[in-house]
């Protein structure tokens, strides 16, 4: 039989860090998250084109994977410039750092791929299914710790709803989201 184990409360002022803290990382996931939403719409948009034209959709395609690229250069930044990270949130901070890095080195072969491609060189697919690979399983693995993270804060609905609304809103401040958006629609 094995034994039980509870995640304890955080409680009093290490509370209060740890909500500001987790803000300030759901920042930067929103932000990723938006991000892949426009690149898919972006892909989409300039995959149809090339069928009809195929330099200008790759030229498309390309343009949306720099700005991804950027984007995820951007976030990775932004993760390394956090200064206050709770050491109860210190395991699963670093667990987003991964899935950053990983998203970063990602965006950067996709955009290689896609130069590949319109310049008529064979691109690294291979690599770039590897990095996928990479970047999907420290994704989960940074969920998970996410999940433990927020058993200990027991946030309310009302707390969970001002961390979401503050959230988004930096998200949709971003100015390489907002170029990105213009690029995809």
């Amino acid at each position: 039989m094995g034994l039980l184990f509870r995640q304890p409360t955080i409680e009093g002022d290490e509370r209060q860090e740890c909500l500001n803290y987790y803000e300030e990382e759901l920042k930067l996931g929103l932000l990723r998250m938006q991000v892949d939403e426009l690149f898919g719409k972006g892909m989409m948009k300039y995959g149809q084109l090339a069928l009809q034209n195929r330099e200008d959709g790759l030229e498309g395609m390309l343009k949306v994977n720099k700005h991804v690229s950027q984007i995820a250069s951007d976030i990775v930044k932004r993760k390394k410039e956090m200064n206050t990270v709770p050491s109860v949130a210190s395991v699963m901070s670093s667990a987003w750092e991964v899935v950053y890095s990983d998203y970063e080195a990602l965006a950067e072969a996709q955009a290689d791929a896609t130069q590949a491609d319109y310049d008529g060189v064979a691109a690294d697919w291979k690599r770039l299914q590897e990095l996928a690979a990479k970047a999907k399983k420290s994704l989960r693995k940074a969920l998970k710790e996410e999940n433990k993270f927020l058993k200990g804060l027991k946030l309310g609905s009302d707390e969970t709803q001002r961390i979401l609304d503050n959230a988004s809103k930096d998200a949709e401040l971003n100015k390489w989201l907002q170029d990105l958006e213009e690029e995809s629609m």
